[in-house]
């Protein structure tokens, strides 16, 4: 089982490799409409082709699940961390994409967020139900509905209807999770 206080120290490694505001303003520029970095035409490079082929081109690519990953000095970064960097000179824990959008680093869409309120902006839940805190029930054919608060799980009851269910869940999500309830997608 590995020990926290390394899982802790690679945190603190990972936020410290972040490269610094001024650096990252001499790297890129960073359009507010589109949330995007591109790439600056640079002196400090040794391949003589690199401004022909990434000057003035949004930086990086996407990932699985639509985050874009940079690479600066053979080191890739998440582009939402840069971003966020960039705009405003600190290191935050954790970011959440307010809506939801991996791909949408818009300044007004990226918010400081603790891990436990990143997680609960999270959209439709993979489950045979097709709602986030709703399970069938067999025994009594019924749909359940559970919300999780902190690290202790919430019943609001037995629904005749997955929908009712639903409605349960996300009154309760929007109560508990404040700005970090996300409406779902259905």
């Amino acid at each position: 089982m590995p020990d926290v206080s390394d899982e802790i120290a690679h945190k603190r490694r990972r936020r410290k490799d972040l490269p610094s505001q001024e650096r990252l303003k001499r790297l890129f520029s960073y359009d507010s409409a589109t949330g995007d970095l591109t790439w600056k035409s640079r002196d400090d490079v040794k391949n003589p082709g690199w401004n022909t082929k990434f000057a003035g081109r949004i930086a990086g690519t996407v990932q699985h699940r639509g985050y874009r990953r940079i690479a600066i000095d053979n080191k890739a970064f998440w582009a939402h961390r840069l971003v966020w960097v960039w705009l405003y000179g600190t290191i935050p824990d954790e970011i959440d994409h307010a809506n939801g959008n991996p791909g949408d680093n818009r300044a007004n869409n990226l918010r400081n967020a603790s891990r436990l309120e990143n997680c609960r902006n999270t959209g439709k839940k993979r489950n045979k139900s097709g709602y986030k805190g709703v399970k069938w029930i067999p025994w009594s054919e019924k749909w359940q509905a559970r919300i999780k608060v902190g690290k202790k799980e919430e019943y609001l009851g037995l629904f005749n209807t997955r929908e009712a269910a639903a409605q349960a869940y996300e009154q309760a999500a929007k109560h508990h999770f404040g700005i970090f309830y996300r409406q779902p997608d259905h």
